[in-house]
């Protein structure tokens, strides 16, 4: 075994780990490491765009909305957290008339403010805005959601690598195949399966569906992911986690899946 993907079951261990242990504790322990999560992810965003810690108002007020958002949700006000992001673009639109004045006197970069604000909104959206839908949830679905996009991640990860082949879209990932996505299909079927032969209350071909749907949602969460860092020219969204690179490079799926999972679960009942 390499040194590196030594280190990448390390520390998929330790996030197992405390995912678990919030699992097993429920409510405001889940909502903490959500937030943690969240925040941490939200920065890496930010820095993505700013690299070097300009912005320093839109940087701050995009954590203390996000924040605010997460709690909305955590206290069944989902109007609270709609008018939040509303908020939000607003207050970010100040932020991009005041720079718009300065630039005026000054002759600045105008478009990179107004770009500032876009960034801050989206940043919003991206992070927190779809992290949200996990603090709506019982810890049977969470652990559902977390196992199979995990599952989809970690099974599209051997088979690509054991099969090879054909590469997936090389435009926007060049390492990903279609051997590692119908792997990765495969693997969020049997988790989401198992969970539903356990736990849940739907019948097996609902459980197919949904692993489908699962799958699907965190490898199109991925190619989105992967096609930003491409445009920007950065390999990883951070280096908190050895083996992995940052938070969002190991979230981002999820991004995409807790959202699809909330909706699915308005047309059918799983648990």
């Amino acid at each position: 075994m390499s040194a590196s993907h030594a280190k990448r079951l390390a520390t998929a261990a330790v996030l197992t780990a405390i995912v678990v242990a919030a699992l097993f504790a429920g409510g405001p322990f889940i909502f903490a490491a959500v937030v943690t999560f969240s925040m941490l992810g939200l920065w890496e965003f930010y820095a993505l765009f700013w690299p070097t810690g300009r912005f320093t108002f839109f940087r701050i007020l995009g954590l203390a909305m996000g924040a605010a958002l997460l709690a909305a949700a955590f206290g069944g006000r989902p109007h609270a957290a709609l008018a939040l992001l509303v908020a939000a673009f607003w207050l970010t639109g100040v932020g991009y008339t005041v720079a718009f004045a300065q630039a005026a006197r000054n002759a600045g970069e105008t478009p990179k403010a107004f770009s500032a604000a876009m960034v801050t909104v989206t940043g919003l959206i991206y992070v927190p805005g779809m992290l949200q839908f996990f603090v709506t949830m019982s810890p049977a679905e969470t652990a559902m959601v977390l196992l199979t996009t995990f599952a989809s991640d970690t099974g599209a990860y051997y088979a690509g690598n054991l099969i090879g082949g054909r590469k997936l879209w090389p435009a926007v990932s060049p390492k990903k195949t279609w051997a590692g996505s119908f792997g990765g299909l495969g693997a969020a079927v049997a988790a989401c399966l198992l969970v539903g032969g356990v736990w849940g209350a739907a019948s097996w071909w609902a459980w197919i569906v949904l692993g489908v749907l699962l799958s699907v949602a965190g490898q199109i969460g991925d190619l989105v992911e992967s096609a930003l860092k491409r445009s920007l020219d950065v390999k990883d969204s951070g280096c908190l986690l050895p083996g992995h690179g940052g938070i969002l490079d190991r979230i981002d799926g999820l991004l995409l899946a807790a959202p699809v999972y909330a909706l699915a679960r308005t047309v059918h009942v799983f648990f």
